[in-house]
Parts: structure tokens; C-alpha cells; sequence
């Protein structure tokens, strides 16, 4: 909105229902937008009030990224969703792998997001989340069984990805397919989770993290009882 000057009207309504929280002032504004319920006139914002009590925002703004998402296409939704539960960042060619598409058809989706205003492009294959309020409306919308049935398919994905680096020992990669393993794991996959562990857990500790370290042996240890394979001494 620029220097202009706001309507105090509009001023009152934003603050109240944001409580001054920034991320919260750009979602009601940006819903306000939508809407049709700003005008710019003479130099000055102001807001069809009585259109804005019709409205009736909520003061919850995770209930404001809801709204905005259910506006997405399937397949932007999905995509997001997907990466919500990897993190932050998102990367791509590694996303790509997990859904199973063509990296042309995922720009789409996430060009789609970013106009949206609930991703930021970092470069010409990495974007991040405009906020955490946007992953966790994401995360949100999924049941325990959808979460871990994901959390299972993207460990799966980003393990094909490592086989076919180099120096695959030692990739970082290594740290997101253990959680996710540990997050999402069936019986089929047991072994598999109780060995990303293990190896995560051991650069951990190689590396003086010592914090990491003991949260990837102890699942390593988990799974290693549930393997109901002899003890192993894990470092």
C-alpha cells in the first residue's frame, strides 16, 4: 500500500483481528484485496465496511491460509502439502521425485503457490514458505493415517535420490530420510529405518551434534527391538 494514507476504519479492523502480528496484517489485507473490499481513492485507502462485517474475518489467520488454499488446483494443493511435511525449504527436483511427476508440471503448481503468496522463489529450483502458519494449515488438514503415509512415501523417494549420489554415506540427505522413515515407517521398511538411523545418528556424533545424535540412535535402538535382532553396539 505504499506511504499512502488508511482509512481508520480499515486501521482498527486489521489491527484487532491481527493483534499486530505481521504475517497476520498481510493475510487480512490480502484477503481485504480478494475481497473487493478496499478502494484506493484520492490518495487514500478505505473499506466498504459494511461488506467487512458481512465478511466476518476470522481472528484465527491459520482459518485465513485455509481459505486461500482451498482456491488452489488439485495438484498445487497436493504439492504443497508434500512439502509442508519435508520443511521449510523446498527443493525442487527432490519434491518432484516424491510426487512422481515431470518437473515442467510441478513449476506449474508451484508458480500457481507463489502467485498465491504462500511460497517465495530462492532460485530456479528452490522456494521456501512464505511462513510457518502456512505448513502448519497444510500439516493440518491431514489425518494421522495421511501423515504417516506420506511421511513412509517421501522417505521411500529421497532413498532413491541418495542411491544415486555419490558419496551417498556421508549426504545430508541421509538426515531427512531418517526422520521421515521414523515418522512414517511399516514393517516393511523397519530395517531400512533402523539402518538411515543408525547411519544419521553416527555423523551426527562424528560431527560433535550430539543432541541429533542421541535422537537418531534411540530411534535406531527402537527399531533394532522391534527387528527383534540381537543388540548391536551402535557406535
Amino acid at each position: 500500500m505504499g506511504s499512502h494514507e488508511l482509512d481508520a476504519a480499515l486501521v482498527t479492523q486489521v489491527s484487532f483481528c491481527s493483534a499486530g502480528n505481521p504475517f497476520a496484517v498481510t493475510e487480512y489485507i490480502r484477503t481485504m484485496l480478494d475481497e473487493g473490499l478496499l478502494k484506493f481513492s484520492w490518495g487514500k485507502w478505505s473499506v466498504d465496511s459494511e461488506a467487512l462485517e458481512s465478511l466476518h474475518l476470522p481472528t484465527d489467520v491459520i482459518q485465513l491460509v485455509l481459505k486461500r488454499l482451498t482456491k488452489l488446483s488439485n495438484e498445487t494443493l497436493a504439492a504443497l502439502t508434500v512439502a509442508a511435511l519435508v520443511g521449510n525449504k523446498i527443493n525442487v527436483k527432490e519434491l518432484a521425485a516424491v510426487l512422481e511427476t515431470k518437473l515442467h508440471e510441478l513449476h506449474l503448481a508451484l508458480n500457481t503457490a507463489y502467485d498465491a503468496g504462500l511460497i517465495e522463489r530462492v532460485s530456479f529450483d528452490s522456494y521456501h514458505f512464505i511462513h510457518d502458519t502456512v505448513r502448519e494449515a497444510l500439516v493440518g488438514r491431514l489425518n494421522e493415517n495421511e501423515r504417516n503415509s506420506l511421511h513412509q512415501k517421501i522417505a521411500l523417494a529421497l532413498d532413491q535420490v541418495l542411491e544415486g549420489m555419490e558419496n551417498s554415506g556421508e549426504n545430508n540427505l541421509i538426515y531427512s530420510i531418517a526422520y521421515h522413515y521414523s515418522q512414517g515407517t511399516t514393517e516393511s521398511t523397519l530395517s531400512r529405518a533402523y539402518e538411515t538411523n543408525l547411519i544419521a545418528g553416527q555423523i551426527s556424533a562424528s560431527r560433535f551434534a550430539n543432541f541429533e545424535a542421541f535422537g537418531f540412535l534411540q530411534k535406531a535402538v527402537e527399531f533394532e527391538g522391534r527387528l527383534k535382532v540381537a543388540p548391536k553396539a551402535l557406535l
